[in-house]
């Protein structure tokens, strides 16, 4: 396990502080966003997320434990490129009970996958951390999908109440909600 110096203990054994955010220098303007998930991060997670970076090795073990600790369970869980998941049960003929499912789900979160996934995704999308509003009513007027006069507090108001007077779900909406600076992904 990483240490932090000769006598330190690991970063595991140590209480975590969110206000020291100089072990996560690494993470640029994403600093907080890693004390705060390691403040509330297993041993597993700790161990990836202590240098502040996450890379796609990273994500994809956290992805194939929470996979098999959901197995352990009984589930099958698959976790889509898009951000979505499915999970169904394991045993034939069982009826797939929803709540079993999320239970399991949030234990096995716990240990492997509650911050590494959502981290690796936040900055892949957003390296430099730059105003959600902006970025995405750029993206979205580009891609056609809202006019000029559609406003960066227009976007703030309703991706807080989660209703928007667009079609979320199109293809060039989602496409901004998942890559609103096209770094990675074409439409």
């Amino acid at each position: 396990m990483s240490t932090t110096g000769a006598c330190s203990k690991p970063l595991s054994d140590r209480p975590a502080d969110e206000s020291d955010l100089s072990q996560f220098v690494d993470a640029g303007p994403w600093a907080a966003d890693f004390a705060t998930a390691f403040t509330d991060a297993g041993a597993y997670e700790r161990a990836v997320l202590h240098d502040g970076v996450i890379t796609s090795a990273e994500r994809a073990d956290a992805h194939t434990r929470l996979a098999a600790c959901m197995r352990d369970s009984g589930w099958r869980w698959k976790e889509h490129d898009d951000g979505s998941a499915e999970g169904e049960p394991l045993r034939s003929g069982a009826a797939a009970d929803v709540e079993d499912m999320s239970r399991h789900l949030v234990e096995c979160s716990k240990r492997w996958d509650r911050n590494i996934s959502s981290l690796f995704e936040q900055i892949r999308r957003n390296p430099a951390k730059r105003d959600e509003a902006k970025i995405s009513v750029t993206c979205l007027r580009r891609a056609g999908v809202v006019g000029s006069s559609y406003s960066e507090q227009q976007w703030r108001s309703e991706d807080d109440s989660g209703v928007f007077s667009f079609d979320e779900w199109s293809p060039a909406a989602a496409h901004c909600r998942e890559d609103p600076l096209g770094l990675w992904r074409t439409p």
